[in-house]
């Protein structure tokens, strides 16, 4: 918790850590982790950026998050990688208090595959979404669930080792 600064939501999203300076998943895995950032007041209209870590052998990304507006419970916007889909690929999400998602938009296609170091940001301001990666603007959207909330971020490991590094 780096004394009290990152907290945990009280629902759905499981736990992380810190390891070598990088944020890890719990030992809980195949678990949505995620922490919000609540050592200072934030406005509504703040960002969430994430570094993503070196891409693990076999090229496995992992699913790495930026989350805008995180409650207290765990409802949030997510911008994600989509490992699932490619490596080329990312998604946004509107996550409800009980974990359910409903994406916002399309896939969002980038021009090649992410690697680690490459940067990913969800910004949030009035009712407006931006994300974007390595510095460019990606996808817009327009969304008024959340009005409030810190700034968090997160990630899923599907591997058995819990010392999987995410994200710097």
């Amino acid at each position: 918790s780096e004394g009290g600064v990152w907290a945990a939501p009280s629902a759905y999203w499981q736990s992380m850590r810190k390891a070598n300076g990088a944020a890890v998943n719990s030992a809980v895995l195949g678990n949505d982790c995620a922490r919000r950032y609540t050592g200072v007041s934030f406005s509504a209209d703040h960002y969430s950026e994430i570094v993503l870590a070196a891409v693990p052998t076999g090229g496995q990304l992992f699913f790495q998050y930026a989350l805008a507006r995180m409650n207290a419970t765990a409802g949030c916007y997510m911008l994600t990688t989509a490992p699932d889909v490619s490596t080329t690929t990312l998604q946004l999400y509107r996550v409800s208090d009980a974990g359910a998602l409903t994406q916002i938009g399309t896939n969002i296609t980038l021009g090649a595959a992410m690697a680690g170091g490459d940067a990913m940001r969800l910004g949030v301001a009035g009712t407006t979404l931006t994300c974007t990666y390595k510095g460019s603007v990606v996808r817009s959207a327009t969304d008024s669930t959340f009005a409030s909330g810190q700034p968090a971020i997160g990630a899923w490991a599907q591997n058995a080792g819990s010392d999987i590094v995410l994200i710097t």
